[in-house]
């Protein structure tokens, strides 16, 4: 039984002694997952414009400059992640996070939608590249560009699908800003139009 007590003492000992000297796990960094899915879409940036190079006169390349568009938004989208991740990891969360980096992929897919537009009139797509374009300036907070592009999508595509949306988004900008006679116009425009899934929305 001494033997055992002995035995006993010795292995907690020995815990004891080694329990201090355990390595750190290494420090993960938060925004690395974003990081390496930012790394993803640079390589398909990289092939979509080598596809673009390729494709001179083809009647797919304003589809190939689209989703070049939609991958210069999704980095910066990335971009964004990496910066609030590390922040978030610092405890500053005080303001709103800034990213030069997914600003310049902002305008980036901006031009981008332009060239489509500019390029390409007759592309059935160019709804959605306007569409788009408004967005990518809300998102910057060009408020006056945002509603601009809006407005123009409504004039020139007053059948498109995006149409009843931009006008929800006119709306609560105007809302927003207290302008409450210009929002109730722009949501009766929509109550004014056959049901739809943002009819609630203006209606609210």
């Amino acid at each position: 039984m001494k033997l055992r007590s002995l035995l006993v003492a010795v292995v907690l000992a020995c815990l004891g002694c080694g329990a201090g000297a355990l390595p750190k796990p290494p420090q993960v960094d938060p925004s690395e997952q974003w990081i390496q899915a930012g790394k993803k879409i640079d390589f398909a940036v990289a092939q979509t414009k080598t596809m673009i190079q390729r494709a001179r006169g083809a009647a797919y390349l304003p589809d190939l400059y689209m989703r070049l568009a939609e991958l210069y938004t999704e980095r910066a989208r990335y971009a964004w992640l990496v910066v609030y991740e590390r922040r978030k990891a610092r405890g500053d969360e005080s303001r709103a996070v800034e990213s030069p980096e997914a600003r310049l992929l902002k305008n980036l897919a901006i031009s981008t939608y332009g060239r489509v537009l500019r390029e390409f009139p007759a592309y059935p797509k160019n709804d959605d590249a306007l569409f788009l374009t408004g967005h990518e300036y809300r998102e910057l907070g060009d408020f006056d560009k945002m509603k601009a592009t809006y407005e123009q999508l409504i004039e020139t595509y007053p059948k498109s699908s995006h149409r009843l949306e931009a006008y929800l988004t006119l709306g609560d900008h105007s809302f927003d800003a207290s302008d409450l006679p210009t929002a109730q116009r722009y949501y009766d425009r929509i109550l004014a139009e056959p049901w739809s899934a943002v009819h609630p929305l203006a209606r609210y």
